[in-house]
């Protein structure tokens, strides 16, 4: 049985519970550039304080990486001369990459997932500046991390 607490001790307050938001978009990883038919699609970002992430699967198995762990993220436009595809390369820290875009699987430009891409980036840009500004000054300033601008023409 657990005593009664006093008026002056604190009451702990539970943790947020997660919040994941998928969003249906085509991704490689570690920038593979060519493929016939691209299996991988659905990428999340977990909104779970200290453990925020983005959880992916591929046929290997889940990949989830946190926050701490990005350390760029550029956004790029392709084309194949007729159209453009927007992508986002998200460079970690071990050299590895994850590349997500508005193809669909045959790596052309899919109108239907513009919209969710744009959502994405985002909703990733936004995570990546609070999870700064939630660190202390001196630690924010050493994160060796660089961003571009999103670049679309129909923004």
């Amino acid at each position: 049985m657990t005593a009664p607490r006093s008026a002056s001790e604190p009451v702990p307050v539970p943790a947020p519970a997660p919040v994941a938001t998928p969003y249906e978009l085509a991704f490689t990883t570690d920038r593979k550039r060519f493929y016939w038919t691209n299996p991988n699609c659905g990428i999340t970002i977990v909104d779970a304080g200290r453990d925020s992430a983005l959880v992916w699967e591929t046929p290997q198995g889940e990949e989830r990486r946190r926050w701490t762990e990005i350390s760029a993220v550029n956004m790029l436009l392709a084309s194949d001369g007729k159209q453009e595809v927007n992508q986002c390369r998200i460079d970690f820290n071990d050299g590895r990459s994850l590349t997500v875009s508005d193809a669909g699987a045959n790596g052309q430009l899919d109108e239907t997932r513009t919209p969710i891409y744009r959502a994405f980036a985002r909703a990733l840009n936004a995570r990546l500046a609070r999870s700064l500004r939630s660190m202390p000054p001196e630690k924010a300033s050493a994160v060796p991390v660089s961003t571009t601008a999103c670049v679309s023409r129909s923004s």
